[in-house]
């Protein structure tokens, strides 16, 4: 399947990333355009400009390099320098506000945060990694992969599952980390039956599993639970 590494062809499956991040926060955020109810905040219109914004740039990128506007291409991803920060400043406000919508310290209140908090941590290396290696075109096109895969996952984490007999939080947040692992899977697999190995989907494949199993089984536990404490504290 060669053709998943052609820049065209990468920004298509960006494009199709994005039409599952826009449908998962359909419900919550953009389906209400133009008349928002009272708890979406300005903070949430920051968080959701910032994201579609970097939605944006990703679909833009490869098509840049694919009829030839490398400099484009180049000064795009340096204005990211900039963007992504401010993108992320976003992404704490968001969780802050996600946590007071709680109104309280429950196991369950910071048991959960450590999703958002963990796909926020996950999404910055893939990006910082990504601007590293940025002369290995195929590292750096494997990292802004994945961190568009994980972006998904926040997406996918809004939908209602109840049509799955899913009620449960943890339950629910396990589906969309499903999900978007099986997204990545059938890149790994794609690159399988085309001769190749991509090392760097593979490691985030297994890093992802081991993020949604310690969410299952060990957020309750004292260890995140003092960490939650005091990132919230």
């Amino acid at each position: 399947m060669e053709y998943l590494n052609k820049n065209r062809n990468i920004s298509i499956l960006f494009i199709t990333c994005f039409i599952m991040i826009i449908y998962g926060f359909f419900g919550s955020y953009f389906g209400q355009i133009p008349a928002f109810n009272v708890k979406i905040t300005t903070i949430t219109h920051f968080h959701a400009i910032t994201i579609t914004l970097w939605l944006l740039i990703c679909i833009a990128q490869p098509l840049l390099i694919k009829f030839n506007k490398r400099q484009w291409h180049i000064w795009l991803g340096q204005f990211t320098y900039f963007f992504v920060p401010v993108m992320v400043v976003g992404m704490v406000l968001i969780i802050h506000q996600g946590f007071l919508n709680w109104k309280s310290f429950s196991v369950e209140a910071l048991a959960f945060q450590f999703i958002p908090i963990s796909n926020m941590m996950m999404f910055i290396t893939t990006y910082a990694l990504a601007i590293i290696n940025r002369k290995n075109r195929l590292v750096h096109r494997s990292y802004m992969v994945v961190g568009m895969v994980l972006l998904v996952w926040t997406g996918l984490g809004r939908l209602n599952y109840g049509w799955l007999g899913i009620k449960d939080m943890i339950s629910a947040v396990t589906a969309s980390a499903v999900s978007a692992t099986l997204l990545l899977l059938f890149l790994i697999v794609a690159d399988f039956f085309q001769g190749k190995t991509n090392r760097i989907y593979l490691t985030w494949f297994f890093v992802m599993v081991m993020v949604t199993v310690y969410y299952y089984f060990g957020t309750t536990g004292i260890i995140w639970q003092s960490i939650a404490k005091f990132i919230f504290e």
